[in-house]
């Protein structure tokens, strides 16, 4: 599909002085940085198709002073996200990982599982940005019959908050009334370490932490003093800052503990879904058409 766009060469080629001046578009994903740098070897470059739902790999501004045209894959992976966080949240409140253990393991095999799980059912949720994913978390929760709170940089407006059964409130009610916190924002220079050591001291301590969002998006020393203090129940974390931690991170030590591969956006669909909406953006740049999913600078 793209190479009927045109001729296309590897991201390393824009390294190449004599290629690099033949580009007229990129397609990059989230691991492929595009800064002032990297702009001032393509000049004749007219559109910049990020092939990721944030956009924290780019910098809009020095895309926006050259007119070259951003686009991205907003909300693109937002059900196959809201399902995941549902699967974290439901596998750290229920102990699913140390029960699908206790029968595998040599010391338990046989003997009778005596540890009791939280429920789910009617418990609060807090949901930290209220973006495409945040609202699609709130809309499964409907069948739980959960109270929503949600704490983000726009309200939503009247009809949205009844058909999601969700409440605006300030982060620290958030925090101090919730079951399950949920961090869903985009990562800004705002939102790093949104979750440290004094949001952590407020969460109630059966409360459970999630984040889908990114990993600098929770202070992962502030998270593991909590832990060891049983200061929270537990987290899970489908996003890390590294990625991955190191084998002896401490996070890595808690059985309270569920980290996985940043997997929550990988399903057959999504991906599908995804690719289509990047290669849109990049075939309407390359025919100077303005794209169909532009990031919009605030």
């Amino acid at each position: 599909m793209v190479h009927q766009l045109g001729q296309v060469v590897p991201w390393k080629e824009v390294e190449n002085e004599a290629i690099a001046g033949k580009i007229n578009g990129i397609l990059c994903s989230s691991n492929d940085y595009v800064n002032d740098d990297l702009l001032k070897r393509l000049p004749n470059l007219k559109v910049v198709s990020n092939y990721s739902v944030g956009c924290d790999n780019v910098d809009p501004k020095a895309i926006a002073n050259r007119s070259i045209q951003l686009g991205y894959t907003p909300a693109s992976n937002a059900d196959a996200v809201a399902d995941f966080t549902f699967t974290l949240l439901l596998s750290s409140a229920r102990l699913l990982i140390p029960g699908a253990k206790f029968w595998r393991s040599k010391e338990t095999l046989g003997e009778d599982w005596l540890r009791l799980s939280g429920d789910v059912y009617r418990k609060t949720l807090g949901i930290i940005g209220m973006g495409a994913i945040g609202c699609k978390v709130a809309q499964r929760s409907l069948g739980f019959e959960m109270k929503v709170l949600y704490h983000s940089r726009r309200r939503k407006d009247s009809h949205t908050e009844s058909r999601l059964n969700a409440t605006y409130c300030n982060l620290e009610d958030l925090l101090q009334q919730s079951d399950f916190v949920i961090v869903a924002v985009a990562l800004t220079p705002d939102t790093v370490g949104i979750i440290s050591r004094k949001e952590l001291q407020l969460m109630k301590k059966n409360a459970i932490l999630i984040n889908i969002s990114r990993g600098k998006t929770v202070d992962h020393d502030a998270l593991v003093e909590a832990l060891e203090n049983k200061s929270i129940q537990g987290a899970a974390l489908d996003v890390t800052e590294p990625e991955p931690l190191p084998l002896d991170h401490k996070l890595l030590t808690f059985d309270n503990v569920i980290i996985t591969p940043h997997m929550a956006w990988s399903t057959f669909d999504a991906l599908e879904h995804q690719f289509k909406m990047a290669i849109d953006n990049l075939k309407c740049g390359l025919n100077d058409q303005k794209v169909p999913y532009p990031l919009e600078l605030d």
